[in-house]
């Protein structure tokens, strides 16, 4: 068994029982009253929480020193001088230290113990009591021990007369460490005396020898350890009591003023007062009674067992603190009395909350067959008869609420004393605080419980109200929302080890009790991807503590390959005039990926480039994206841009021809270029040929680009020629032109004008918008075959007809496809010179001259004339299909060199 107690106590020693149970601690102070057994020593039993090593002295020299293992329990048997004697101040207390947590007992008697007390830690002490004793057979007695020195104490001894009144005696005095002082009264009883002090103290009182009942054969000395009027509660639950059914009797004790009481019975009937400050009010009822007390403000309630001959029940009487529930854990740890007579048997009684199918003792499930009785629809409360030592009895979920006593009956044995208690501060007037903050160990709800709900969004106490009085916040759970591990096997499980890489994880240590675990954590893997490159899956971390509660975060995890990567970007490219801008001249990107795994092949990404065009001023720049797209997980997605400038104006700029002058050996030829595209013009060339010439009469001027006009000579009268003229910029010629087809005249006529003289006003005029006019005559003409009235007329041309326009605007990016094929526009023009009246009077004098000399010569020149004068004057204007003459608001048009395409914005090529 010792073993047993041993492993699960070792585990408490990492978990904190003090956390829980106040009555655990490492400095106590003891002392032991007067009895009527004066040769029997006094006891004291001490269990370790954890290994710790224990000292324990007295005011005699008498000293002890040793160690116990987690778990493990020492019997002491002390002097019989360590009993109080008389009224008097004295020195004579146990002092015991440890260097970790222990539990410590008192025991009168070693031989036949009678009666024991739960020792209080030095921290859970206070500066207020009421003592609680019995009518004396003896003497009623209390004893204050003072834990710090100049500790003032004020005793208010109550006296009690015969007409039921009582009156107080004031007694003051003040004591120094460890010094304690001991009253006795062999007439009254002493309970309802007030004690206060000015730093913290530790009392005990008892009888030296009393009688419950009048049944009883024997006195006994009772006595208990008094728990601080601060820690008193206001809901008090019936204790199940071994021994068969007999009546006893529970005192309510009062520290104020008009406190009400209330104690529903199990059929639901009340019985109710109202006691003041120092009084106390006796109810009797059998050990089976159940029954449930609530008090309007703290209360002591102290149980008086009545002794009863015989082994099964309590031999003599016996005085037993009833724990309020305020002050129930979630577990206690706990001694029998039994290691000093192997004679005794031992119990445990048992009250817990509802779940009392969450209970455990030793670790195990609790035993089968027990009686359970249900108190107030909330409790529930049972008897355990156990083996003697160390016992742990705890609720698997801590907000759950327990609270445990010791029973020790055997031949001439009666002891009972809380097994264990928390010594929490309870309010005096609760007031409900259900947004409170979690575990601050105050009742917030007034339910009479502490902190006995979760942060779980349900009524744990089923009171109808939810999260109102909170044992322990929820854990927390902090982790890398995206988590990127790399290995060479991307197939294994991802890494689970609780590290800082992984995450952070909170839990509250209230919720680590009795052995559990502080946590459980599992994972849930959803939308799994997977490449040659590595993998990914959304992952939900799911904690939950001791206590039940839940967190649950997500998470982004990827496992990688080891990848290195090198990438070679193609420079920026100056572009000549119309030269080749593919990938293959330009440059494209290279790439090189591994991985630093054996037989790992990582694949290539894919390439693609997009262009989009710009122009500024004469010059042109391609901005090529480069776009690398990678195989899942084998690279991130980049881009990169390329610049490939061209330099000079690569659309075509063509002259607007304003007029020209025409003679039979010349032809002068006026334009002017949009000023926006005079900056872009290096110069200008005129290309002429005879219409029915070849290439090889082809006869070239090159122009300044300040010239506005152009004057071609030594022509052949009356023949008709083709006039070209380009624009030259840093690219060269263009590769469109303005043509004219333009016919001389006869030696001797004057030239016509096509249009007004050029000037700089007319050469800002848009050449689209502005008409071009010219004058011409028709004369009929003689050469038909049908005759015809010959007469003379003015017409008017509009140059609109012989020019192609277009819509304003420039596109940035290239989307017409120019083939070699070059689109001319040309204009014909014959011109006849008509002659003056003069010269028509001057012919037929000629003619009549000639009369005479010849008829054959008359009349040849007679037709000759004839046909002269009846030849028309003529312009006629012809047009090739109609070519792209742009203005300078026209659409910008490219020549690419061969094998180069630019269009629209490409969807993207691939390399």
């Amino acid at each position: 068994m010792r073993n047993f107690a041993v492993f699960f106590i070792t585990v408490l020693a990492f978990l904190g029982i003090n956390a829980i149970q106040n009555n655990v601690g490492r400095e106590f102070a003891v002392t032991y009253l007067e009895s009527d057994h004066k040769s029997d020593s006094v006891g004291m039993i001490i269990t370790a929480v954890k290994n710790s090593e224990i000292i324990i002295v007295t005011n005699d020299h008498e000293a002890y020193k040793f160690q116990l293992e987690a778990g493990a329990s020492k019997i002491l048997a002390l002097s019989r001088h360590r009993r109080l004697k008389g009224s008097i101040t004295s020195s004579n207390v146990v002092h015991v230290t440890s260097t970790e947590d222990i539990i410590v007992y008192g025991i009168n008697c070693v031989l036949s113990p009678s009666d024991g007390f739960l020792a209080l830690p030095i921290s859970s002490l206070g500066k207020q009591y009421v003592v609680a004793s019995y009518k004396p057979i003896s003497a009623s007695q209390f004893a204050i021990t003072a834990i710090d020195n100049n500790t003032h104490i004020n005793i208010s001894l109550v006296e009690r007369h015969d007409d039921n009144t009582r009156s107080y005696q004031e007694i003051q005095l003040k004591l120094d460490r460890f010094q304690t002082y001991h009253f006795k009264n062999k007439r009254d009883d002493l309970t309802g005396s007030i004690i206060n002090s000015d730093k913290p103290v530790a009392v005990i009182s008892g009888n030296k020898c009393s009688r419950v009942s009048t049944r009883e054969q024997h006195c006994n000395f009772i006595v208990e350890q008094l728990l601080p009027v601060k820690t008193w509660g206001n809901h008090f639950i019936s204790v199940p009591i071994p021994g068969g059914d007999q009546e006893n009797i529970y005192r309510i004790i009062s520290a104020f003023n008009e406190t009400t009481v209330n104690i529903t019975m199990d059929d639901d009937t009340v019985q109710y007062f109202t006691i003041n400050r120092g009084e106390f009010r006796e109810v009797h009822h059998s050990s089976n009674a159940n029954f449930y007390i609530v008090t309007s403000n703290p209360c002591s309630v102290m149980l008086y067992i009545k002794g009863i001959s015989g082994k099964d029940g309590f031999s003599r009487a016996v005085m037993m603190s009833v724990t309020p529930t305020e002050q129930f854990s979630s577990g206690q740890l706990l001694n029998t009395v039994g290691t000093f007579d192997k004679s005794v048997t031992n119990y445990v009684a048992l009250i817990t909350t509802n779940n009392k199918t969450t209970l455990k003792m030793d670790m195990s499930p609790l035993p089968q067959g027990l009686l359970w009785k249900k108190i107030n629809n909330r409790y529930y409360s049972t008897l355990i008869r156990v083996p003697q030592g160390a016992h742990l009895l705890h609720q698997s979920r801590p907000t759950e609420r327990l609270t445990t006593y010791i029973f020790g009956i055997g031949l001439g044995t009666s002891v009972a004393y809380p097994a264990a208690t928390n010594t929490l501060v309870i309010s005096r007037n609760c007031i409900q605080n259900i947004h409170s903050v979690a575990g601050n160990n105050i009742d917030d709800d007034c339910d009479g419980i502490v902190d006995e709900e979760l942060q779980n969004n349900v009524d744990d106490d089923g009171d109808g109200l939810i999260d109102e009085d909170l044992y322990a916040t929820s854990p927390d759970l902090q982790m890398e929302s995206i988590l990127q591990l790399q290995s060479c096997d991307i197939h294994s499980t991802t890494k689970d080890s609780y590290n800082n890489r992984t995450f952070n994880y909170s839990v509250n240590s209230k919720c680590v009790l009795y052995g559990s675990a502080a946590f459980s954590l599992k994972k849930i893997d959803t939308n799994k991807l997977t490449s040659p490159c590595g993998n990914s899956m959304d992952r939900e971390w799911i904690l939950t503590d001791a206590c039940g509660m839940t967190v649950r975060k997500s998470q982004q995890v990827k496992i990688m390959l080891p990848l290195s990567s090198s990438v070679v970007l193609p420079p920026n490219y100056d572009a000549k005039c119309f030269s080749d801008i593919s990938p293959q001249t330009t440059g494209k990107p290279s790439i090189n990926i591994t991985a630093s795994c054996q037989g790992v092949q990582i694949p290539d990404p894919t390439i693609n480039y997009v262009d989009t065009v710009t122009k500024s001023s004469c010059n042109e720049v391609i901005y090529r994206k480069w776009k690398f797209n990678y195989e899942l997980f084998c690279g991130e997605d980049t881009n990169y841009t390329q610049e490939i400038r061209l330099v000079g104006y690569r659309a075509p700029i063509l002259p607007e021809i304003r007029h020209f002058n025409i003679t039979s050996n010349s032809i002068g030829l006026y334009w002017s270029v949009n000023p926006d595209d005079k900056e872009c013009i290096t110069g200008f060339l005129c290309q002429y040929r005879p219409a029915d010439g070849n290439d090889t009469s082809i006869t070239d001027i090159e122009i300044d680009k300040s010239a506005n006009q152009v004057q071609i000579t030594e022509l052949l009268p009356n023949t008709t020629y083709i006039i070209s003229m380009y624009t030259i910029t840093k690219c060269g010629r263009s590769h469109t032109a303005v043509e004219e087809v333009m016919t001389t005249v006869i030696d001797g006529d004057k030239y016509v004008t096509l249009k007004t003289p050029y000037s700089e006003a007319s050469s800002t005029t848009n050449p689209v918008t502005t008409p071009v006019s010219t004058s011409t005559s028709d004369i009929e003409d003689n050469t038909e075959s049908t005759d015809k009235s010959i007469n003379t007329k003015a017409t008017t041309e509009s140059a609109e007809g012989t020019e192609s326009t277009t819509k304003s605007g420039v596109n940035t990016v290239s989307t017409t496809k120019i083939t070699d094929t070059e689109s001319t526009t040309r204009r014909a023009v014959t011109v006849v010179a008509q002659k003056d009246e003069p010269v028509s009077t001057g012919i037929i004098v000629v003619i009549v001259l000639t009369i005479g000399v010849t008829m054959t010569i008359t009349g040849f020149v007679a037709y000759k004339c004839y046909n002269q004068r009846n030849q028309s004057i003529t312009i006629t204007e012809k047009k090739s299909p109609q070519s792209i003459r742009p203005s300078f608001e026209a659409p910008v048009t490219m020549i690419y060199a061969s094998g180069v395409k630019k269009g629209a914005t490409p969807a993207g090529t691939s390399i």
